[in-house]
């Protein structure tokens, strides 16, 4: 059990490790710590009857687990709680929120968490008397191979990183057991200075390559983005061209409204002034008769003086408006024409 103990934990160490969710959320540190600190302790009872109470045969196996009391924290905090809702919960937030690549890469791992987590946990059924044999296990190497492919495929992993470090490790183990089986002084303490010379060569090499490689996904990173960035540049332009092209169309429907109304306007005011002229003749007239007239006495005279004369400003008045309205729609017209 002691393999499959620390299995959740180090697994969610590897998702935080691979794309830095506590980096945004310090809840996913203090859970990782959590998971960790349980891990610990169970894993110091793990030989107690509090984590597995007793052995005894179950379907076609000789020997298997009766659960304690601990067995049951361990099975719903870390391996239900931890690595199969909340490490693929995570997971499908990175999904969400990352693009192209991105996405293809979390998908892989996605799904390969999934395999792994709903075949695991096909052992527990007979260790809580549910007669189903784990033939879920034969799912998890869909995992292992998912996992593989994302690696390889979309670097999920850092592959150039991990080569270097196997490499770089295989050779300070090759150097170290040298350092043990030397047959004399002379030749430890050779291989000791030749272990040490590597060891620091090594490590400079790995952290070499550690940041070519994260100038390298950081690169990448923000040429996606600005990939993404030009065709969202391009979709606003063709977006912002159509709404210019149909607030043209509302200005220029809208102009053509005003004019025709500007020209129902003045066509109104020289009907009006038309139909003001006519009375205001018909007036004139009748008032020179008036005026003519020697029987009219000196008041009555008068007064046909003053009406005279404020029919003459109001006529005067009328010619006036009337030439200016005329003369704005020649003017009008002077404009449209040559538009037209």
């Amino acid at each position: 059990m002691l393999g499959p103990l620390w299995l959740p934990v180090l697994f969610f160490h590897w998702l935080d490790s691979a794309f830095g969710f506590s980096k945004g959320q310090k809840r996913v540190k203090y859970i990782l710590i959590l998971g960790y600190a349980l891990t610990a302790m169970f894993s110091f009872f793990i030989l107690s009857n509090l984590f597995v109470s007793t052995v005894e045969p179950k379907l076609f196996f000789n020997f298997y687990q009766e659960p304690g009391i601990l067995y049951h924290f361990y099975f719903l905090v870390l391996y239900v709680g931890l690595f199969m809702l909340y490490g693929p919960f995570l997971l499908l937030r990175r999904y969400r929120e990352v693009l192209n690549e991105e996405r293809k890469r979390v998908l892989y791992l996605l799904l390969g968490l999934i395999f792994g987590a709903m075949g695991g946990v096909t052992n527990f059924f007979l260790a809580y008397d549910i007669p189903a044999a784990p033939y879920g296990n034969f799912f998890i190497p869909l995992w292992v191979l998912l996992f593989g492919y994302g690696t390889v495929r979309y670097r999920a992993l850092g592959v150039k990183v991990i080569a270097t470090e196997f490499l770089v490790f295989l050779i300070w183990s090759f150097l170290l057991s040298r350092v043990f089986l030397a047959a004399d002084f002379i030749g430890r303490l050779i291989d000791i200075f030749l272990f040490l010379f590597v060891l620091v060569i090594g490590v400079l090499l790995i952290g070499s390559v550690r940041r070519e490689v994260r100038q390298r996904e950081t690169l990448e990173k923000l040429s996606g983005e600005l990939k993404d960035l030009n065709e969202h540049l391009e979709q606003k332009v063709a977006e912002q061209t159509v709404e210019i092209r149909r607030a043209y169309e509302v200005e220029k429907k809208a102009r053509i409204e005003l004019e025709e109304l500007d020209k129902a306007k003045d066509q109104f005011i020289l009907t009006t002034q038309h139909h003001l002229r006519t009375p205001l003749t018909i007036i004139k007239g009748y008032l020179g008769v008036i005026e003519e007239d020697a029987s009219n006495s000196g008041k009555s005279k008068s007064a046909v003086e003053k009406i005279s004369q404020a029919t003459e400003t109001l006529s005067n008045f009328v010619n006036e408006l009337l030439e200016v309205t005329e003369l704005k729609a020649r003017k009008d017209n002077d404009i449209i024409k040559p538009n037209g």
